[in-house]
């Protein structure tokens, strides 16, 4: 037996089995997976609406038959229709509410074992993250590294080695400071910026990059500039973290050193207090909008907001880092379309929809965020590839320095505070300069980068 359930305009949703259990959760897993939690519900209100509309047809055409006999048969011929739709949704509405509690279910296994794994993947990174810190610590230190003031400085090649890399880096910088101040990119790039992270449509796609040459090129230097801090990073990670200072001194680079491994050392614990928290709690599965609403519920009910400073200070768990959930998708079942995916998607939408679709993005950067390591961390992207010039939004720029999602890790392309539309932005303008600019002005590995960029960035 079968119900056919219609749309308003008469077209058929779905033919409906009643008494095959099996394939009724198929058909609401399907749902799930294409249009989320909202289109199961909306399966519910229309048989709900359906059945509500045929018992009143029934019952109402009835009473209609014996008050005005004289009208003929159509009343009772509409009664007789009405009860038979009525019959026939009455099991469907049954058949789908319980094929709702099963994928309830379902969901709610999905979304407790992906926060479980996400807590995991992140967990694992701050402890690579401590490993990294101590083993800087042991080349360049003697003592305690966490007490920065009793601490010295291991004279030997590793110490000359980051001392060269961080007068090469802070001439570089120098370089690119004086060119951006001499043909004024520093007020233009203000403008473009703030109407980017402000959100104003159409900036970036106007190609305002392209407008202004002295942007453009300003944007060039930038993304040079992070492709070396790059390339030094990798022999001495502990290089993003400190101030690029010409011929330091010992007293100078010991005191960098120690502040930037002691400080990344107490918001990488910071940052574990937070994601240890579990979050889910198996009473969000019979909420009346689903596992992901009263998960959602609880998120906003903790403050989760949109914007970085709401989601990096409250408790969230794994929950406030959008990418390390994306990781847990990706790591139960592949990058591709999943149930559980949709799930965690739904969670985000029912906070902010413009959650659900950084999230979505998320999922389309994995992997291609491996590429982040060319162009440096969040606040590298926001400080060079973008701004290109210091001096500009700094009270933003101090925000991510101080937020301990952005420092628990050395390199911040490893920290667990990136935003996935921080990293579109980044990408995009990577796209932009590279695809105007003459053959070999740009870094290598920053070139090879922006064809994969345009490909990444919708």
């Amino acid at each position: 037996m079968t119900a056919r359930i219609t749309m308003p305009d008469g077209s058929t949703m779905m033919v409906l089995p009643i008494g095959d259990d099996t394939t009724a959760d198929q058909i609401a897993r399907g749902g799930h997976l294409l249009g989320g939690w909202a289109w199961v519900e909306r399966t519910l209100a229309l048989l709900v609406a359906r059945l509500r509309t045929a018992r009143e047809t029934e019952f109402g055409s009835a009473r209609i038959a014996r008050e005005h006999p004289g009208w003929g048969e159509a009343p009772l011929r509409a009664s007789v229709e009405g009860r038979t739709l009525a019959d026939e949704t009455a099991p469907a509405l049954t058949a789908w509410r319980n094929a709702r509690g099963r994928l309830a279910v379902r969901v709610a296994a999905d979304l407790a074992e992906v926060e479980k794994v996400a807590r995991g993947i992140a967990l694992r990174r701050l402890d690579a993250s401590e490993l990294q810190i101590k083993a800087e610590a042991d080349r360049y230190l003697a003592g305690d590294f966490k007490t920065p003031a009793t601490v010295k400085l291991k004279p030997g090649p590793a110490v000359e080695s980051l001392r060269s890399a961080v007068t090469e880096l802070a001439a570089a910088e120098a370089a690119a400071a004086a060119a951006n101040a001499k043909e004024g990119a520093d007020a233009a790039l203000a403008t473009a910026v703030l109407g980017v992270l402000g959100g104003a449509p159409g900036l970036l796609a106007g190609n305002i990059l392209k407008v202004a040459p002295a942007i453009q090129k300003a944007v060039a230097r930038g993304v040079e500039l992070a492709a070396l801090r790059a390339r030094l990073g990798a022999e001495h990670p502990v290089l993003f973290r400190i101030a690029a200072v010409k011929k330091p001194t010992d007293q100078q680079l010991r005191a960098a050193i120690a502040e930037a491994l002691s400080t990344t050392w107490e918001a990488a614990q910071a940052v574990r207090g937070r994601v240890a928290s579990p979050v889910w709690d198996d009473k969000f599965r019979t909420h009346d909008e689903g596992p992901a609403g009263g998960l959602a519920q609880e998120l906003r009910g903790r403050g989760m907001r949109r914007g970085l400073p709401s989601l990096l200070d409250p408790k969230f768990g794994p929950w406030a880092f959008q990418q390390v959930l994306a990781d847990a998708v990706g790591d139960l079942y592949g990058p591709g379309p999943s149930s559980t995916g949709q799930a965690v998607h739904d969670v985000y939408l029912a906070i902010d929809p413009k959650f659900a679709d950084e999230f979505g993005s998320a999922l389309g950067l994995m992997g291609g965020l491996l590429t982040l390591h060319l162009v440096a961390p969040p606040l590298a992207i926001v400080a060079d590839v973008v701004l290109a010039a210091k001096g500009i939004l700094e009270a933003w720029a101090e925000y991510l320095r101080n937020a301990d999602a952005f420092r628990c890790s050395l390199d911040p392309a490893d920290s667990l505070g990136m935003e996935p539309s921080t990293v579109k932005l980044a990408l995009e303008c990577i796209g932009e300069v590279a695809g105007a600019l003459p053959a070999g002005k740009l870094a290598g590995s920053v070139t090879v980068l922006a064809p994969l960029a345009a490909g990444l960035v919708p």
